[in-house]
């Protein structure tokens, strides 16, 4: 992994603009290249921990986008009140690329330390960073995405567990091959399923489905159903579980939604068409 010098100026300017979230209709349909998510590993930290960062982008095609990743971790609580500060405390950009390691860090056990890393003083209770992400060439227009981080003396909550999407075609599961993909005729529509664990089992969980195509009923539930296009083809479907659980930080107030998450990805390939 390699780390670069900061760039304060550039990555202040990312964040600011990332906070202008484009509209999309209906929000399953990908007519852009988009960062679906963005997962923390563990889901809420403790000093000392190291935390593995991922990302998901995908094409307007729905296929991963693997440019290069570069990350920040900074303690710009105010972005989750939807203020803007003016510039972004010292710190480190990394930069992840396609066949390299994913980003992880160590939180640091001394709060002297965390403060002079992150730019906020450690609250054992719950302390919330940013994480910010840019996918693609920081001089030409990269996707933007921001998550909130909890790291606390004692994390409780975990991420989902995406096992896999299940494919349906006439109510009976259809496995995909050797290579990961499921092939079918044109059958008009299939149905998908999420097949998630949920550690920590909140109460608001909702299901995010992608795909390129116009035929996905928009849902957040487990299930989706899409009417595959006539055309044959090779098409991608995505799915994204999140587990929203409300996060008592310091003075007894919510001021955040401690957010787990995880995907998974099925590729369909219609061998028929008209």
């Amino acid at each position: 992994m390699k780390r670069f010098a900061p760039i304060l100026g550039l990555m202040t300017a990312m964040l600011v603009a990332a906070c202008d979230v484009p509209e999309f209709d209906p929000p399953s349909r990908l007519t852009q290249d988009r960062v679906i998510a963005i997962k923390t590993e563990p889901r809420e930290a403790a000093p000392g921990d190291t935390v593995t960062i991922t990302g998901v982008a995908v094409t307007m095609d729905g296929e991963p986008l693997l440019e290069p990743k570069t990350w920040i971790v900074t303690g710009i609580a105010s972005f989750s009140a939807g203020e803007q500060g003016e510039e972004i405390p010292a710190g480190e950009l990394y930069m992840e690329a396609p066949g390299l390691p994913p980003f992880s860090f160590t939180v640091p056990e001394n709060p002297n330390e965390f403060e002079q890393k992150f730019g906020i003083p450690y609250d054992p209770e719950g302390t919330v960073l940013t994480v910010a992400m840019a996918v693609g060439d920081l001089e030409d227009n990269p996707l933007l995405a921001l998550k909130s981080f909890i790291v606390m003396d004692e994390p409780a909550k975990e991420n989902p567990v995406f096992n896999k999407i299940d494919v349906l075609v006439d109510a009976k599961p259809t496995e995909p091959g050797g290579d990961g993909v499921t092939v079918v005729g044109n059958e008009g529509a299939i149905k998908l399923i999420a097949d998630v664990d949920f550690p920590t089992r909140g109460d608001n969980v909702t299901f995010h489905w992608y795909t390129a195509t116009k035929g996905m009923e928009f849902s957040v539930e487990k299930a989706t159903e899409w009417r595959l296009p006539k055309k044959a083809g090779r098409y991608h479907a995505w799915c994204v579980a999140r587990e929203n659980s409300p996060s008592i930080i310091a003075d007894g107030e919510v001021r955040i939604q401690s957010a787990g998450v995880d995907w998974s990805h099925a590729i369909i390939e219609v061998t028929s068409g008209e």
